[in-house]
């Protein structure tokens, strides 16, 4: 083993892209030779074609008498990769069924208990062009890998950020936030230059974002729903320093009901709540004061065709509602479907928009596909 090799397996898992500890995760169970595999949402950050690959490596454990236990909210790789299928809602199996008598149309209605459109929802018009922008980032470049990166956003505009992983999407949305700090460019909010951004002054400007790893970064695992929703705003749930338990608990409640959490207790205990609904606590702790501006990153990553279908919803309410939003979702279809405009993203830079009411994923891959073959392509040495 080179010593470049040997240096790279000894490096610590934590500090990895979240896409990065999911392959090692994957690698582990399969190196210790196990029968019987269970793999939960294996493919939720990943790219198509990692998952592709992911995919193949199924299909030789499963030629070779393995057994696999596929969790995964993707119903498209249900039907193309899995023998059989079993369908459970609120904790109970509804049935077990051969894959190949099902349709997504047909597991969506199982898993919610009634027919339902499997269609992303309708995204409001967008704003004038001669509208003012409410978000401005100029030129931003920082530690973590982005370099000079400009985006603008209306108030009621949808806005994705496109790229591959390790693009600089989720370090895009961590400098607007303030999580990593700017070595050059700025920030606008409105007409008002945003100097020195921090979380805390972010969310006192209504500045919010929903970070990609819930359990991580978004939520205190240790703590109940009640204090995980009120938790970033008790400045305004406060009289003379002491906290406005009924008005707490209102709010709380309103959320619950209007995300459909399950199970609807104030006093949950939120390590105990599924995938999907902890990420509805997430997303109710970052709308509780409606905000002006949203960043989205993979707000629909590991969680149920429920659960996705409501944060589908609350991105479109979210722009109607006037707010700017910016999404990042590994998901191209989806940042496609909900948003107005596409900035293209490749290794920290914007190389370009695009139009998402008349883009075609198929076309916006290739194009991301050929930038990243071009960066990396060796350039031709003079002669000697």
């Amino acid at each position: 083993m080179s010593n470049a090799n040997s240096a790279s397996t000894q490096r610590r898992a934590s500090p990895l892209r979240i896409a990065d500890r999911q392959k090692v995760e994957i690698m582990r169970a399969i190196a210790r030779n196990a029968r019987v595999i269970i793999m939960d949402e294996p493919t939720s950050s990943l790219t198509a074609d990692e998952a592709e690959r992911l995919h193949k490596i199924i299909a030789v454990l499963r030629g070779a008498g393995r057994t696999v236990i596929y969790v995964t909210h993707f119903l498209d790789h249900v039907l193309a990769h899995c023998d059989r299928v079993t369908i459970m809602r609120d904790g109970k199996v509804i049935r077990t069924a051969p894959v190949a008598g099902e349709t997504k149309e047909t597991l969506v209605e199982a898993m919610l208990g009634e027919p339902a459109d499997v269609a992303f929802p309708q995204i409001p018009p967008a704003p004038p062009d001669t509208a003012s922008p409410l978000l401005e980032v100029r030129d931003a470049t920082t530690r973590a890998g982005i370099r000079g990166v400009s985006i603008v956003v209306k108030a009621g505009e949808i806005v994705g950020l496109i790229g591959l992983v390790g693009s600089g999407r989720s370090e895009t949305l961590r400098a607007i936030f303030g999580a990593d700090r700017l070595l050059s460019g700025e920030i606008r909010i409105g007409d008002q230059l945003y100097a020195n951004p921090s979380p805390h002054r972010s969310v006192r400007r209504g500045l919010v974002m929903i970070p990609e790893e819930r359990r991580r970064q978004g939520l205190v695992m240790t703590q109940l729903v009640k204090a995980n929703m009120s938790l970033p705003h008790l400045s305004s749930l406060n009289r003379f320093g002491i906290l406005l338990e009924g008005e707490e608990r209102k709010r709380t409640v309103h959320f619950i009901e209007h995300f459909d959490i399950v199970p609807p207790q104030v006093n949950g205990a939120i390590a105990l709540f599924s995938g999907g609904n902890q990420q509805k606590v997430l997303l109710s702790k970052w709308v509780y004061n409606s905000p002006k501006i949203v960043l989205l990153d993979e707000p629909t990553r590991g969680v149920d065709i429920g659960a996705r279908r409501r944060i589908h919803q609350l991105v479109v309410e979210l722009a109607r509602a006037g707010a700017a939003v910016v999404l990042v979702s590994s998901e191209l279809e989806e940042v496609i479907a909900l948003s107005h405009r596409g900035y293209l993203l490749r290794r920290g830079e914007v190389i370009g928009q695009i139009d998402c009411h008349t883009s075609r994923v198929n076309d916006v891959l290739f194009r991301l596909f050929e930038a990243n073959r071009t960066a990396l392509r060796p350039r031709p040495q003079a002669a000697i």
